[in-house]
């Protein structure tokens, strides 16, 4: 069978900011997005307002017009109402994007991990791409099981990382796909044992806007306190404790650390408890507020354990900000240089404390404009160029 070179995707949510179908829009080979919800701007305010939708992210994008998307509400509310042990709404998007591609199964796929198993499967000769944007959830559990077999405050944790019956689904997907595309070299490592012969994995970096070009005469004057600020939530593999406990234990003098913060795991709150230090911690801020903070800060730290790639660090970069992550993230992906950021092994407490006191000992105001500038090459209109050759490879 031929394809007609036009593509469905699917997933729930904004994921992405619709970059991968907005990419295909652009070249004109969307076939349709299927997603659970998509609306304009004023809609998507309404409902966030009124507590409806929970994530301020925008439900739209000026690439995607309405007759390009098929909606599935059920599964927005399967997963709004918690409705996951009886079906989720993954699940319920995976079903309609294999209902819909029986139909028309002259298109082409490109989709999202986790909902592309039953495409997949009764998909023959048409081009099947997986978005694989989080690593392989075993490798994962590994490095959190690890990670919390260190903290005693964390021990009830150890047994929760089991495999799941979702695991088998994605190493499906994986076997079945043509090609992956990841946004990270970590997300790409995590797959090599799984990948079979010559399959092959492509590492596209997401982009981000240029926070300190749009944002310049906001920027704040020199400082004499360096402020580090983490933006995230408060789940394990965030990575919060370890900065927490780095902070508490030695915190780089002069110096002050906010934390942007929502969903914090119970069994991190006692590390946020003992906190010990000049801490702020803020919730619930519009994207707007989170611009002013990266501009009123010197350092990012994002300590995580595991990241599919971390897009609040191409952020902080883009408005200027010296960044500390992991290697499991997407710094090594980046390949920046050493006046930009730092990049310390994951779970150690004492490399994050000697990059933070480190960082704080520079002069980091007369470098902001440097900083920024390296984050430039890393735009979406690049990563939807690439993305349009990776489906075009193909023809």
């Amino acid at each position: 069978m031929s394809y007609s070179r036009e593509y469905f995707v699917g997933f729930a949510g904004a994921r992405d900011n619709y970059e991968v179908p907005a990419a295909l829009a652009q070249q004109g080979t969307l076939s349709a997005l299927v997603t659970d919800l998509y609306l304009p701007k004023i809609i998507a305010g309404a409902l966030h307002s009124s507590g409806i939708i929970k994530s301020s992210a925008p439900r739209y994008t000026r690439y995607i017009e309405l007759h390009q998307v098929i909606q599935v509400p059920s599964a927005f509310m399967a997963d709004r109402y918690n409705m996951r042990k009886a079906i989720s709404g993954q699940s319920i998007i995976a079903n309609k994007i294999k209902s819909i591609h029986l139909r028309l199964p002259d298109r082409g796929l490109f989709l999202y991990a986790g909902y592309a198993y039953e495409a997949f499967k009764s998909a023959s000769t048409v081009p099947k791409i997986l978005f694989q944007y989080h690593p392989y959830r075993e490798f994962e559990r590994n490095i959190l099981r690890e990670d919390a077999k260190k903290w005693p405050e964390l021990s009830k944790l150890v047994d929760s990382y089991n495999t799941l019956p979702e695991d088998s689904r994605n190493i499906r997907e994986i076997e079945l796909a043509d090609i992956i595309v990841c946004a990270s070299e970590f997300t790409a490592t995590s797959l090599r044992g799984i990948v079979q012969g010559s399959k092959p994995i492509f590492v596209v970096p997401y982009g981000a806007n240029n926070i300190f070009e749009q944002k310049r005469a906001r920027l704040q004057m020199p400082h004499a306190v360096k402020r580090f600020l983490f933006v995230g939530t408060g789940l394990h593999r965030k990575g919060l404790h370890i900065l927490l406990r780095s902070w508490s234990l030695n915190r780089p003098p002069n110096s002050r650390l906010t934390l942007v913060v929502r969903n914090v795991e119970f069994d991190i709150t006692s590390f946020i408890e003992d906190i010990r230090g000049d801490v702020d911690i803020v919730s619930n801020i519009s994207r707007e507020q989170l611009s002013q903070m990266y501009l009123s800060h010197d350092v990012f730290v994002l300590p995580s354990l595991v990241e599919g790639f971390g897009h609040v660090i191409l952020e902080a970069l883009s408005a200027g900000c010296y960044v500390i992550s992991t290697e499991n993230s997407c710094l090594p992906t980046l390949k920046l240089p050493s006046f930009a950021c730092a990049a310390v092994p994951a779970s150690d407490v004492n490399a994050l404390s000697m990059a933070m006191n480190d960082a704080a000992k520079m002069e980091l105001q007369s470098t902001r404009e440097s900083i920024a500038r390296v984050a430039v090459d890393f735009t979406w209109d690049n990563f939807r160029r690439t993305i349009i050759s990776i489906a075009d490879s193909f023809g």
